[in-house]
């Protein structure tokens, strides 16, 4: 009788075993049970296409006040070409639209803290990091310019490295 009672537990241990490692296998660990993870992966936490789509209807609003274009314009446009080619053909200057960006940013973020969606802490977390990456940005774009005039690196790794014309 005992013998019959261990091989149950054994075989019901076994049949569990191969049943968890197949729902891992296959990935479904992760989608049906996510509170059983301390972290989640890096963009997969469904805020990824809010962010993108603010960050997309903000460049659509400063380029319709930029261009003097309909936003639904701009946002045909956009959708038919690069960035690039939408501020050459109206001649916008890059550096211009980054600063409107950034107020428009500045400003979406003070509403969000005023009305009571994200902390002042966090308000202010974001200005630094927002700034960090400015920093960051004028750095390297130093760092090639003077690269290319010591012959480091020529004109194409530039543009390698930022994937336009430098």
């Amino acid at each position: 009788m005992k013998k019959k009672q261990t091989i149950i537990v054994v075989g019901v241990l076994l049949v569990g075993l191969v049943l968890s490692g197949a729902t891992i296998a296959a990935g479904k660990w992760d989608s049906t049970n996510p509170g059983f993870r301390h972290h989640r992966a890096h963009g997969k936490d469904g805020f990824m296409p809010l962010t993108r789509y603010m960050h997309q209807n903000l460049a659509v609003a400063v380029l319709s006040e930029m261009s003097a274009q309909p936003a639904d314009t701009v946002r045909q446009k956009m959708q038919d070409r690069h960035m690039r080619a939408f501020l050459e053909e109206y001649n916008i200057d890059r550096q211009a639209f980054r600063a409107a960006i950034k107020v428009k940013t500045t400003a979406l973020v003070q509403n969000l803290a005023a009305g009571g969606f994200i902390t002042p802490e966090q308000a202010k977390e974001i200005g630094q990091k927002t700034q960090r990456l400015a920093e960051r940005r004028a750095l390297m774009n130093r760092l090639v310019e003077k690269g290319i005039e010591d012959g480091t690196i020529t004109a194409e790794q530039a543009q390698d490295l930022f994937g336009k014309p430098f």
